[in-house]
């Protein structure tokens, strides 16, 4: 049996635009970053002026299974881990990240290959994103093509659309009754490989 250990590090990095910038404002209602308000001629204005952006440290530990009793088959699972280096109410500074597939190629037939990947969220008010991935492929001569899927699943907390309530909007999901919203994507993906 083969077992290959990977390990990778990204360092973090404070990136600016030469404007002043704006501090980012939270919205009590969705814990989410507010880009736009209300001023006091009650027409909608956007908030930022400038750029800034801190790609946070990166860790990544993997490892990739080759077994002794079958040479067309590996295991995959990746783990990886984002941290910025500052706290703020409603975000996680410490997130992780979790993958696992396998692929199988039968000589003289189509390879099956499938993932599992389960991402948590830097947002407390939105849950962690599971995607299911699935592919084969085709080599003829020297082009290769290959057919893959992703579906995903995400769910979070959403205001209401029409409130009853007065002072709706400067409350929060806490005090007043959000919608759980469930989003699913489905995608498909063909590649074309050409080899000279």
């Amino acid at each position: 049996n083969r077992l290959v250990l990977t390990f990778s590090y990204e360092k973090d990095i404070d990136l600016y635009s030469k404007e002043d910038i704006t501090n980012l404002s939270w919205s009590s209602m969705a814990g989410l970053p507010q880009y736009l308000e209300f001023d006091d001629t009650n027409n909608l204005s956007y908030l930022i002026t400038g750029a800034e952006y801190h790609k946070p440290a990166k860790y990544q530990l993997g490892f990739t299974y080759y077994p002794r009793s079958n040479i067309n088959m590996l295991l995959v699972f990746e783990f990886g881990n984002k941290y910025w280096d500052f706290n703020l109410a409603g975000f996680d500074n410490n997130i992780n990240e979790y993958r696992i597939g396998f692929e199988y190629a039968p000589n003289d037939s189509y390879p099956i290959r499938a993932g599992l990947v389960y991402s948590e969220s830097e947002f407390d008010v939105i849950d962690p994103k599971t995607t299911l991935t699935l592919g084969t492929g085709l080599k003829i001569g020297g082009v290769e093509f290959d057919l893959a899927m992703n579906y995903s699943m995400l769910s979070y907390k959403y205001i209401d659309i029409f409130p009853i309530e007065e002072d709706y909007y400067d409350s929060s999901c806490d005090v007043v009754i959000c919608d759980k919203v469930t989003e699913s994507n489905l995608s498909f993906l063909t590649t074309i490989k050409i080899g000279f």
